[in-house]
């Protein structure tokens, strides 16, 4: 009697289009909030890489971050069980590589633009090595107060807070829209 097995599905951010959400993350909550991945039942969604040397077969999946306010990102990667893996940032799905190391365990640090969309590519090389389990965080340095109201006037108050502010405007009075951000860059 043969017993027939399904095979696992491919993970859900096997292909760019669904890239799993990276959260930008301050710099002492990394690895303790790493996102878990797997590519041991990943395809592969896209061509060689720029730093790989050989042709080959990769086992990819994709995560996507917004840089926000912020002008450096790192990208924190433990491979985990993989073995012949690389860490790719390009802007958006298709477009330009922004980096690209193939089994370095150093942190990626980026010089990103503010306010941009990148995708993250984790691959492993089948011609080399195996999936594997990994984790993957990435940090920025986010702004530690209030940054200066540009509008004279206002003043804001205890600066930094710690969850509690006084907004106050002594010039002449009318319709006023504020916006406030907490340190991530959310409204």
């Amino acid at each position: 009697t043969v017993v027939a097995t399904a095979c696992p599905p491919p993970p859900s951010n096997d292909d760019c289009v669904n890239a799993t959400q990276l959260p930008l993350n301050l710099i002492l909550d990394c690895p303790a909030n790493s996102l878990p991945g797997s590519t041991i039942t990943a395809t592969q969604d896209a061509g060689d890489p720029g730093c790989e040397s050989a042709s080959g077969t990769y086992q990819d999946v994709w995560y996507t971050f917004n840089s926000g306010s912020n002008t450096s990102v790192t990208i924190n990667f433990d491979p985990g069980t993989m073995t012949s893996w690389a860490v790719v940032v390009n802007l958006g799905c298709g477009g330009g590589e922004v980096y690209c190391a193939a089994d370095n365990n150093t942190p990626a640090v980026l010089a990103v633009d503010p306010n941009t969309d990148y995708v993250v590519r984790i691959y492993s090389n089948t011609e080399f090595g195996v999936g594997g389990d990994f984790a993957i965080c990435a940090t920025a340095d986010f702004p530690t107060s209030i940054q200066p109201l540009s509008t004279e006037g206002w003043q804001v108050s205890p600066n930094p807070s710690d969850g509690g502010l006084t907004l106050k405007n002594t010039s002449a009075g009318g319709q006023v829209r504020i916006t406030l951000l907490d340190m991530v860059g959310r409204t």
